[in-house]
């Protein structure tokens, strides 16, 4: 039987340094067999270490799969009536981010 870790939101309040080093020891974890469920209001996060992910909205499950098929600009808009750019950083595919696009006042 291998062991689960279920951590929930465990970056909220971390500075970025502690919150890069909290998910590094949850990768290294997850790779050594362990197995993680851990939730997270930053897809940034789950693009960096998750292998599946979920978006839940009012408590349903709405999307479960890889992290570039279920966190995508419209999924995040359908879920959070808020519009996100998604893409690469630099050009490079191997890191991606989630950007909330603020172009009105409608979002302040």
């Amino acid at each position: 039987m291998s062991a689960i870790l279920i951590l929930d939101e465990p970056t909220s309040h971390l500075d970025f340094g502690n919150q890069i080093r909290l998910l590094k020891t949850v990768s290294r974890l997850s790779e050594q067999g362990m197995a993680v469920i851990m939730s997270s209001h930053f897809p940034d996060h789950a693009f960096l270490t998750a292998s599946t992910v979920a978006i839940l909205k009012e408590g349903q499950i709405v999307k479960f799969g890889a992290p570039e098929e279920v966190i995508t600009e419209s999924n995040i808009y359908n879920t959070y009536g808020i519009e996100v750019i998604i893409g690469p950083v630099n050009g490079d595919q191997d890191i991606v981010t989630c950007v909330p696009r603020m172009r009105s006042k409608a979002y302040v």
